[in-house]
């Protein structure tokens, strides 16, 4: 192809493209989108996906919305951020105890607990340990997390963490008349 073919080919398409409307809203939304991709890196914060990653710590994907309850017939437990301040706190010599009562008035209970904020570290001591217990009301107490090193940034999420799910499936077959299954052997 010669250069004066193209040039009219394309002088040709340049020509029929103006005349229709919706092609030319088209181009200027695909340059709109080519330049906000382009420019996106530019105009917006460097630390953009560090910013994004504490937004879900508090607002994970398994937390349902309040207004959910209004179209259920269950009540759903909501999701709730406590930090160290709402905590109930007793320090001793060798530990500082921390304590969140939960008044638990749901029909289904919540997805996770999510424990974040820790800056443990105030001179040049070593990083201490944490121990997470569940207190029931009947007075049982579970163990879900023992001594684990506490760094600055920890975010210990429930849910995923298998020390706590073995810990919590160990007290439920202790605590029941439920016989442990080859399976449920494998998954502790």
């Amino acid at each position: 192809m010669r250069w004066s073919d193209f040039k009219d080919s394309l002088e040709n398409f340049l020509f029929e493209f103006r005349r229709q409307k919706g092609g030319i809203l088209g181009l200027v939304i695909l340059i709109i989108l080519v330049f906000a991709a382009i420019a996106a890196p530019y105009i917006t914060y460097p630390d953009v996906e560090e910013r994004w990653k504490e937004v879900w710590v508090e607002n994970p994907v398994t937390a349902p919305p309040v207004w959910v309850n209004y179209f259920v017939d269950k009540s759903l437990a909501p999701q709730e951020v406590h930090h160290l301040e709402d905590l109930v706190q007793e320090k001793t010599e060798l530990e500082e105890v921390y304590k969140l009562e939960y008044d638990y008035v749901y029909d289904v209970p919540p997805k996770d607990i999510i424990i974040r904020g820790f800056n443990p570290l105030k001179g040049n001591e070593e990083y201490p340990k944490i121990t997470i217990e569940l207190v029931r009301p009947d007075g049982y107490t579970i163990i879900l997390i023992k001594n684990k090193i506490l760094k600055n940034g920890t975010v210990i999420q429930i849910e995923n963490n298998p020390e706590a799910r073995k810990n919590i499936i160990t007290w439920a077959l202790e605590n029941s008349n439920a016989k442990v299954t080859e399976v449920e052997k494998f998954q502790l």
